[in-house]
């Protein structure tokens, strides 16, 4: 911990006084931070130990060529990023700066974030209005867990520009309903949301009832345990039961590549972002004002203004501050 605080000071600290400020260190990141990190670390060790590098301290350009593999491998560059600061933060908890401020690894990073933009082919989809909706029919017709389970999940996430990392947080006890108007959804945990401090976000009611995220989430809470915490997006055993546990990023990845087959949509490039994609592209092109897209999607340009902001459930509701009705706005314009 010294080597964290850089102590110089000719008295050290108290044993009392460690273990009080190394508490707080421990809390200075969000759990899930943390265990990317851990990945992070783990896929340095294990590409030294293949190539018989030095773990402790590592050398730059061993590290570089560590970058580059993981490029390879076809991780995204915020990945690659998040991986690096990962091993740095390693290294300055152990007293080293041995990767502070290496131009080399500087100029790798930069590479792969110019050739993963060229490349794109990890670009999610964004799904037509048209879409979502044969998506969320066909679920519906299912009339069973996975269907219902699948509909909500649609809805929620394109409504409100959900990544998957926010949809898979989301307990029962983190929906509250506004009568008339729809719910408030409490996103406690965030990709950019490092210190927890969670969000609120209006999930306006749709008057077209087979589009009604409101609707589909309300269909979803009637058939989970009834614990506050249970997880709303949870996967389902062979009989049918379900998990108790959070669908991981592959099972969901399963769950959308396998109803996107069946309800007849081109499967290409669908995936766990493409929510995201299809809430941000649509909600542009049926007009609904950028600010409210970047407000409801918590694009990170506006976190600031965000945490100022101090409203009521009407104002919450008021259509320039939510987007989350673009759907009924995109099938309206069509009639």
């Amino acid at each position: 911990m010294d080597s964290v605080l850089h102590n110089s000071s000719p008295h050290p600290l108290t044993a009392q006084q460690h273990a009080d400020v190394h508490r707080l260190i421990e809390h200075s990141r969000a759990s899930h931070t943390k265990k990317t990190y851990e990945v992070g670390v783990r896929s340095w060790q294990r590409y030294a130990t293949t190539y018989r590098y030095t773990l402790f301290p590592a050398t730059p350009s061993e590290v570089a060529l560590w970058l580059s593999d993981l490029f390879d491998q076809g991780k995204s560059t915020a990945t690659v990023r998040t991986y690096l600061q990962s091993l740095r933060d390693y290294h300055r908890e152990r007293g080293s700066q041995a990767l502070d401020d290496v131009e080399g690894i500087r100029r790798v990073i930069a590479g792969i974030s110019r050739l993963n933009r060229e490349k794109d082919v990890r670009k999610a989809r964004a799904l037509s209005p048209t879409e979502v909706v044969m998506l969320v029919s066909y679920a519906r017709m299912l009339q069973s867990p996975r269907g219902t389970r699948d509909a909500a999940w649609w809805l929620l996430a394109t409504s409100l520009g959900l990544r998957y990392s926010d949809s898979v947080v989301l307990q029962r006890r983190d929906v509250r309903l506004v009568p008339d108007k729809g719910a408030v959804i409490t996103v406690r945990y965030s990709k950019t949301d490092q210190y927890a401090t969670g969000a609120q976000l209006a999930l306006s009611q749709s008057s077209m009832a087979h589009i009604d995220p409101v609707r589909a989430i309300q269909d979803l809470l009637r058939i989970l345990p009834e614990e506050p915490t249970t997880p709303l997006f949870q996967g389902l055993r062979k009989n049918g039961r379900w998990t108790g546990q959070s669908l991981s990023n592959v099972g969901l990845n399963k769950a959308i590549a396998r109803l996107a087959d069946e309800s007849g949509i081109n499967t290409e490039q669908v995936t766990t972002h493409s929510a995201r994609a299809t809430f941000a592209t649509n909600a542009y092109i049926a007009g609904i004002d950028e600010s409210a897209i970047a407000m409801t999607g918590r694009w990170k340009s506006l976190s600031i203004q965000r945490s100022y902001r101090r409203v009521d459930d009407d104002s919450m509701f008021d259509k320039r501050a939510s987007a989350s009705h673009w759907l009924e706005e995109s099938l309206r314009s069509r009639h």
